[in-house]
């Protein structure tokens, strides 16, 4: 049985984070918090848990904490949760970099059909693994 799984949103620009929501919504997704960088996801992702973190590629650092950082940081401290980046940029170093890293997924932003594809198959391995805990939706700009 599929359940639905939480996600936490990690991006710079507001405006990046609503599309992101938009299209984790439309995947069955809650998403149940939205951060503008690093700090504040890491915070979101001790405090909630979310099976799901999604984050961009190009976060600007913030505390010392970028992209690969942040990755780095999340796996250290919520294994559980299944962590894709999103990239305007697509370049195989970096892809391969977050590779090493433990990304689930590197994906191009926006999400194209390709990437919504994707992006289900990490929902459905997630949502077949573990459930939702009821969490109030949070947001820090």
């Amino acid at each position: 049985m599929r359940r639905t799984v939480a996600g936490l949103v990690v991006d710079g620009s507001a405006e990046t984070r609503i599309a992101t929501r938009l299209d984790l919504e439309l995947l069955g997704c809650e998403v149940v918090a939205e951060a503008a960088n690093g700090l504040q996801g890491l915070a979101l992702v001790c405090a909630l848990r979310p099976g799901l973190v999604v984050f961009g590629a190009e976060m600007c650092e913030v505390g010392g904490i970028g992209a690969l950082e942040f990755l780095r940081l999340l796996r250290a401290n919520a294994p559980w949760a299944a962590a894709v980046a999103l990239s305007a940029r697509m370049v195989a170093e970096s892809r391969e970099e977050f590779v090493r890293e433990g990304i689930a997924e590197y994906l191009r932003k926006p999400l194209d059909r390709e990437g919504f594809a994707r992006m289900r198959l990490q929902l459905d391995r997630i949502g077949t693994a573990a459930p939702l805990r009821s969490l109030p939706s949070t947001r820090m700009d």
